[in-house]
């Protein structure tokens, strides 16, 4: 493998509807991040700056949510987005 500092970055965004706090949003991200790993080979290397985002956008009547479950939730969505960016010619 050898790629130049920048040549494999991949930014991701997640989010949710449910009210979560910053710290929370933070255990998404992370837990997001596995959907990189099953789906990306090499990831997490020195010359990359793979980055995922979380945030939230609860509607008023929107209540806390369980971050374990939204983070695994996170986790498959984003090895899925990584799927079809890829097989729809996406991906770079």
């Amino acid at each position: 493998f050898r790629a130049a500092a920048g040549e494999s970055t991949t930014i991701a965004v997640v989010a949710t509807t449910a009210r979560l706090d910053k710290a929370q949003l933070g255990r998404v991200a992370l837990m997001a991040h596995d959907g990189l790993a099953r789906t990306i080979r090499p990831v997490h290397t020195q010359l990359d700056g793979d980055t995922v985002f979380a945030l939230s956008c609860p509607s008023p009547e929107a209540t806390a949510g369980d971050v374990t479950v939204i983070g695994a939730a996170a986790a498959d969505a984003l090895a899925l987005a990584v799927v079809r960016a890829v097989t729809a010619g996406g991906g770079g």
